[in-house]
């Protein structure tokens, strides 16, 4: 289950005891054993400054960022555990949930900028295989009707960034989905690196948080990104490639309810653009 590139890169700088070093080793082997479930990294509710690891709490952490996906999803009843009504595994194209709950489709039903797969839907019509995301009323500005305090300003449907981590020490992959404050942050951190002819994924990130406040008062964390060492082993480099291609279902997985668990505590001018 844990392939030679994941070791590779996993064990760079580090003394490992010869425990380890045959428990690895047994690792190579056993492909059958069992399906991946890979770990989600998530931020601490409560604006704490700390995120979550598996099991462990941890303020920042290194990790290689294999994968970057866009994502979307339209929760109308937002914080129910449901998974989203409508979402998009590639930030492009939406696909409809066809046999949503009572419940859901009554919030969907309620909000002033009705989904178009809702409208079809109450009009016993057909829905299409997939929605354009570009076209979506839901995924423009001042449609958001979640808000159990006041209608947002934000987006109903909310855009996110699906990373697939590689975190210094574990030999395998993990997910963490970006909520939409966060985005700015990585999208120019990508960006400049992409300027400077480097990339996301040929370098180590550091994951921080910083702490600010919604409007409401409410205490909310903001993901920061910062190089901490450039990648310049050329079989590194070829090992972070080979995992790109071997776990990009990984990031393209339907979108399911723990990717977006950020409630009433994003304010709208920090999902609204510059």
């Amino acid at each position: 289950m844990t392939d030679t590139a994941l070791l590779a890169l996993a064990n760079a700088g580090q003394d490992l005891t010869e425990e380890e070093t045959l428990i690895l080793a047994e690792m190579q082997a056993d492909d059958a054993a069992f399906d991946l479930q890979p770990a989600r990294v998530k931020i601490a509710p409560g604006g704490i400054g700390k995120f979550l690891l598996g099991d462990e709490a941890a303020k920042e952490f290194v990790a290689v960022v294999a994968i970057s996906q866009k994502i979307r999803g339209y929760w109308p009843d937002q914080g129910s555990g449901n998974p989203p009504l409508c979402s998009s595994p590639d930030g492009t194209w939406g696909f409809f949930d066809q046999e949503p709950s009572d419940a859901q489709f009554q919030a969907a039903t309620a909000s002033k900028t009705p989904h178009p797969g809702v409208i079809l839907l109450t009009n016993n019509e057909p829905l299409p295989q997939r929605f354009s995301c570009a076209r979506c009323p839901l995924n423009q500005w001042g449609s958001e009707h979640q808000r159990r305090s006041s209608a947002g300003r934000g987006k109903a449907c909310k855009e996110m960034r699906r990373l697939l981590l590689l975190i210094d020490g574990w030999t395998l992959p993990a997910l963490m989905s970006l909520p939409p404050t966060s985005i700015r942050s990585w999208d120019g951190y990508c960006s400049a690196l992409a300027a400077k002819r480097s990339a996301y994924f040929a370098v180590r990130t550091r994951f921080s948080l910083d702490t600010a406040k919604a409007s409401g008062g409410e205490t909310y964390n903001v993901v920061q990104v910062e190089v901490a060492e450039k990648i310049n082993d050329l079989a590194q480099l070829k090992a972070i490639g080979d995992i790109r291609q071997r776990y990009r279902e990984l990031v393209t997985m339907p979108v399911d309810a723990s990717e977006y668990e950020v409630r009433d505590a994003a304010p709208d001018k920090e999902e609204i653009p510059f």
